[in-house]
């Protein structure tokens, strides 16, 4: 009887250090609010750059590093150091009040015209409904 080697486990494909980098700037970028045109002024390259780095196609640079762990309040070990790391380090008051999306700001004051003409024809259709003697009169 010939006995048969024992497979090798599969090993995990560790994650390298730019994988991580990418995954951590993501991360903050949801849950700061910000975009990647905001981060490209803080490394001084354009959202090209920024956006280019992000997939992969061209690679962030130690100095890149250095401002974006300024930027978010950290240092550069823990921006690298994964990005639940690094979003618990992260202030406060850096974070977005919607996670994964940006604030709308509506005027305050009297709605759009087109909803107040909606809402007056549908009471207008309720009075005619509900009045026993027909529509109300005109005034």
């Amino acid at each position: 009887m010939v006995k048969k080697p024992m497979a090798k486990p599969k090993m995990k494909r560790k994650r390298s250090t730019e994988e991580v980098l990418r995954d951590t700037v993501e991360a903050l970028l949801r849950n700061t609010g910000e975009r990647p045109i905001d981060i490209a002024a803080v490394v001084g390259v354009s959202r090209t750059g920024v956006v280019r780095r992000q997939a992969g196609t061209a690679r962030w640079t130690l100095d890149d590093c250095d401002k974006l762990a300024t930027h978010w309040g950290m240092s550069t070990l823990d921006l690298l150091a994964g990005s639940e790391h690094a979003l618990e380090l992260l202030p406060a008051d850096r974070l977005a009040a919607a996670i994964g999306g940006t604030q709308t700001l509506l005027p305050v004051g009297d709605p759009a015209p087109s909803v107040l003409s909606a809402k007056a024809k549908n009471r207008k259709a309720a009075d005619v409904v509900d009045s026993p003697s027909g529509p109300p009169p005109n005034g």
